[in-house]
Parts: C-alpha cells; structure tokens; sequence
C-alpha cells in the first residue's frame, strides 16, 4: 500500500452512524450537472453494514464524463489510499488514455465509502500525523468510529462498486486502478469476473499479499539504486548500496548534523537520523531528480558534507505531506489497514503483547532481508495497529486467477512503494496480461513518464489495440554524478579562462545548475541555495538570486537582463567581480579586475545532465520551468 496516505476522524462513534446515514435522491442513477465532472454526478445508496449488524446506509457520491458518443460502456477510475476520493479524477486521464477513452467509454468515479463525499471519515487524531506510526493515534481514531471501522474494508467496497454498476446499468465495466486502486480492481474483478471487460493497473498492490514488513520494497532498492547514475557511478561511488548501507549504520549511532537553507534563503539547523534515510528513499520515488541525486547526496554525507543529502530531505518533505481529508481520508487508510493487512501478530494477539510479538518477528529475520535498514527501523513500520481493537478474522478476497480478460500492469523500475515484482507476480493469476516496466520512474507510472511511453502503450490497450512501443525510460532532469565540491580549488577552470577567475566562473554555472535542480522540486517560487542564499523564478521577471552560494566562499547576486544572466560574483573565496552569461553560454565581464570572455561548460566532475547543459542557461531555465510544471501534476495525481 501506498506510504503517501491522508486519514480523517469522526467525532464520536454514536454521530458517526448519523452522518453516515444519508437518504439517496429517490432516482440514483440520474445524473445532475455538477462542477466535478462534464457528466454529472449522481448517489446511489447502499447499506453500512451488509451482514445486518448495524443499523444505517451509505450515500455513495459518483461522477462521470460522458463519452463523446452515446454508449453503454464505462471505465471506472479507482485511486489509491486506501482513503483517497476518485471522483476528482474522472477528467484527469492522461494524454492518451484520455483520448483512447473519449468516444469508447464514460469514465466514472465513485468517492469509496468514508473518503470524499460518501461519509467521510475523519479523526483528528491521525490526520495530523506525518508518518503513520502511532499506535496511540490509531487507537483513539478506532474509539472514535466504534464498531462501524470494521465496516471499511475492500471486501465492502467491492460489493460497493458492484451496486454502483447495477445502478448506473452498466453490463461490464473496464476498471483503471493505481496503487491501492489495483489491489480494489483485481478484488472486483475476482468476485464479479463476468462483469469485467479488461483491467488497467499501475503500480501494482499485491492483492494476496501476506508480509507486513514490506520485504519486497528492500529487495527493489540495490538495483534501483544501481540504475540513479549512469556508467555505474563512476566519480560518485563504486557501490551506492554499500554507501547506503554504511550511512545508516553511521546514523545509528549519531544523527547526521547540518544546515540546510530554507526557501527564503535563512539557514536553519536540522538532524536527520536512520529512519528519516529509510523515509527519504521511499519519498523520492515520486521525483526522479531527487532520487536521482541520492548516491551522491549518500557519498557526500559519508565524507563530511552532509548539505547536500539535508536539503533532499527537506525538498522531499511536501511528497510526504497528507492531502486535505476531503481529497484522502486518513482515518479511512488506518481502518482498512489495521482491519485486514496482515500484521506482525497474531489477529487475536492482546494488545500489551503485540509490541513484543513485533520485536520478535524482526529479530527472527535475517539482517540480509531488511538491509540496509536495521531493526528498529524496520519495526517502526509496523506500530501502527499495535493499539488497534481487536478485530475479527479479516474479510476473505476472492483469491485465484482472475478472468481471462486483457490485463496492462505498468510498473515503474524505480517504484520502491511497489516494486515492479508485484507486477509481475499479479500476471502469473492473470490469464491476458502484459506487464510494461518503465524505467526512470517511481510510484504512480501513468501521467508520471517524462518519455509518455507508458501513456501511449496504456492509451492503445484502451482502445482496444496492442502497442508495439518499448519503453526505454528517461534520464531526469539532473542525473549527477560527481560530488558537489566543497572548494573552489576542487572545480577545473572554464573553457577560455584560468586560474581563480576561471574556476570562479564554473562556479557561478555550477552554482545556478545545482540551484537549477533544487527549484525544480521545491514547492514555491524560490528556494534556497545550497549553502546560502535564495533562487527565485516567475513567468514575468525570470531568473533572480541574492547571495546564492554553492561552492563555499562564492556568492552571486543577480538575474536576467535583457537576453542575459547578469551577476555580481563575491565571497571570500571567489575573484569577485561582474559576469553576463549570453544565451550561448559565452560568459563575459570583469574579474579581480580583469576581463573574462569564457565559455560555461560541464563543470561537476563527471556530470551529465540530460535536458539541460551549462552551455546554454537560458534553455535549461525554460525547460526546468516546464518540468516543475510536469512534477507538480504528476505529484497531484
């Protein structure tokens, strides 16, 4: 399951059935205009509790795009979580799914029972976790839903989306999952095989899954990290995994120590410790520039810099932050997971016992299955439920093959939430499947493919056609290898100059490159340099910093000027001075007093840096522009 959940709380058990309680519009299937979709949305009513235990209903909340032609075929949306709302997703297909779609199927979202707009959950409690790991949190959310939280599960929202299509009389559905939505969609599909027309899964859940330590993550991670750098890391390192391996157990026994500089361009002290490393490896996988700068990050805090891997941490911190409760319902992920995933314990374990039942389950393993992490941060995954309420034995999926209908399982090489494999297990159940592995890309493939291959391949499936297209992947945006220096002296002179006034220009391309990168990723106009000052960049004024500093002891302040870069150089370290960066990459101006015509070329020892090219930084500027905007859709998604 995804690790990139939101939960929300009730306010007692006793008004949770009353909220949940919502008479339906006496026609469901009639669809009224709305601002959600193109095609209305619509309720349709089902029961809280279909074993007749508990009194109330559910008002499921549903939208739909209408095909551009009337047809009785439908693809459902189904999102991720468990807890996030699907309905806001019915027009955000990407590219071309969307247009595979338009004139075969309406595209439907149903917001799943307790997120969005069907009852939504909601416990104060968990919502304002970052990491889900309190078991405290979860216990108070689980007094606050009563005995309605054994009522969230996948089982109940198959049966759900099976009303759902009964309404809407739909004969066959195709369903589209992503993350949780795969592990929804592949449960639908065996419980009600002859209504399904094909499947579309990315980033595959494993539906019979039965690990709670998530061993499948850790035996993704060497290979993944193997592929971030290209010519196997040379001037990096010659092992990431093993650097990894040694970082954490650094950070096992003293946090790493630094400064990182905040978006406003303050320096602020921060640690970071084995299990914020553990955090940061799974938070990447949603941004391949970030994951792409972790082995030398890694390399750079084994050898005394630890600025560089700080400022991943921080730049990864929104990935990790919870959506609203409207779009993703936290309480929502913590009842079905502490109802039904497999756990460390046995379900009838007493809850004073579990916490050692966890210690134990870890100790039992081999270090080898968990490296590099260790066992204290293998064991903070599974507190969660350790204070959850006893629950009965957990709801039986349909399990076996599934029908024998087209299947496409996209899986991302760098997924570490959930790694290719799970794809490729599902399949073996699969009868028609194909799995499409698309390297360069972490969790949530589809909309996330800077190369769109994986959106093409999935666009033919829907309709109704086999692509013959290979994905290749990639590279990110910034793709180093080299570390950052930590002295002018370490940098080469730039093409045309020498001496310090050389070096002092790679600096100045080197320090707007590295910042470059960091922008990209940073979630508001401007963010900090790496070691001192501000970056900031819009639409109308272009590029501006003040004291931006990378390369210790040299600062530039400055920005565009006309069709030019135009800086003023100081620092200690630095020929200070005045430079323009021409948009041919020609650097002109004064240094120590000197003039300087010279040209900016790759400056980072071993770097490559596809997509952009100190040669001409006005380009990469654009184009780092258009790929924050592609992040940042992705990321939404």
């Amino acid at each position: 399951m995804s690790r990139r959940l939101v939960l929300a709380a009730l306010p007692a058990a006793a008004a949770a059935l009353l909220a949940l309680a919502t008479p339906a519009p006496a026609a469901a299937a009639s669809f009224r205009p709305c601002a959600t979709a193109t095609g209305g949305c619509t309720r349709v009513t089902v029961p809280l509790d279909r074993s007749g235990a508990l009194p109330g209903r559910l008002s499921l909340f549903v939208a739909r795009d209408r095909a551009r032609r009337p047809v009785r075929r439908a693809l459902f949306v189904l999102a991720g979580g468990p807890g996030q709302a699907s309905s806001s997703l019915v027009g955000m297909l990407p590219g071309a799914p969307a247009a595979a779609v338009r004139n075969r199927y309406d595209v439907i979202g149903v917001d799943d029972r307790g997120t969005g707009r069907s009852g939504l959950l909601r416990c104060p409690a968990v919502e304002g976790l970052r990491r889900f790991r309190s078991p405290r949190a979860a216990a108070v959310c689980a007094e606050r839903l009563g005995p309605a939280r054994a009522r969230y599960t996948t089982q109940e929202t198959v049966a759900d989306l099976e009303a759902v299509r009964a309404a809407l009389g739909y004969e066959r559905i195709a369903l589209y999952g992503t993350s949780y939505g795969t592990k929804l969609a592949v449960a639908y599909a065996r419980a009600h095989p002859d209504r399904v027309e094909r499947l579309l899964l990315d980033s595959v859940v494993a539906p019979d899954g039965a690990d709670p330590f998530g061993l499948a993550s850790l035996r993704a991670l060497p290979a993944s990290l193997r592929r971030l750098c290209p010519r196997r890391c040379a001037g990096t390192s010659r092992d990431p995994m093993r650097d990894l391996g040694a970082l954490f157990a650094r950070l096992r026994e003293r946090p790493l120590a630094g400064r990182a500089v905040t978006g406003r361009g303050r320096p602020v002290r921060r640690t970071l410790g084995a299990v914020g490393l553990a955090d940061l490896l799974f938070d990447a996988d949603l941004n391949p520039s970030l994951r792409a700068a972790l082995p030398s990050a890694v390399r750079s805090a084994l050898t005394g810099d630890p600025a560089p891997l700080l400022r991943l941490v921080r730049l990864a911190a929104p990935l990790a932050a919870l959506p609203a409760p409207a779009d993703f319902s936290a309480a929502r992920f913590v009842a079905t997971t502490c109802e039904e995933a497999p756990q460390a314990w046995p379900r009838a374990a007493p809850l004073g016992a579990r916490a050692g039942l966890v210690a134990a389950a870890v100790a039992g393993l081999p270090s080898s299955a968990y490296a590099p992490l260790d066992r204290a941060s293998l064991a903070a995954e599974l507190r969660l439920c350790e204070s959850w309420p006893e629950a009965p034995a957990a709801p039986a999926l349909s399990t076996g093959p599934g029908p024998a209908v087209p299947a496409l399982l996209v899986a991302g090489k760098e997924d570490l939430r959930t790694p290719a494999s799970e794809a490729r297990a599902l399949a073996q159940s699969l009868p028609r499947a194909r799995v499409v592995e698309v390297p360069g890309v972490g969790h949530s493939v589809l909309g996330a493919d800077p190369d769109e291959c994986a959106d093409d391949i999935a666009g033919a499936f829907l309709a109704g056609r086999r692509s013959a297209r290979r994905c290749r992947g990639t590279a990110p945006a910034w793709s180093w290898v080299g570390r950052l220096p930590t002295r002018l002296a370490a940098l080469p002179a730039a093409r045309g100059a020498s001496g310090r006034a050389g070096r002092t220009v790679s600096a100045v391309g080197l320090t707007i490159d590295d910042t470059l990168f960091a922008w990209i990723s940073a979630p508001g106009a401007s963010v900090g340099g790496l070691r001192g000052g501000r970056l900031g960049f819009d639409g109308r004024r272009g590029l501006r910093v003040r004291r931006l500093e990378v390369v210790p002891g040299v600062r530039i302040t400055g920005g565009m000027a006309g069709r030019a870069l135009t800086f003023r150089v100081s620092g200690r370290a630095a020929a200070a001075g005045r430079l323009a960066i021409a948009r041919d990459g020609r650097v002109t101006g004064r240094l120590d007093g000197r003039p300087v015509d010279a040209r900016l070329g790759m400056v980072r020892a071993g770097a490559t840096a596809a997509g952009t090219t100190l040669a001409a930084p006005l380009r990469a500027l654009a184009e780092a522009a258009a790929r924050k905007a592609a992040l940042r859709r992705s990321v939404r998604r």
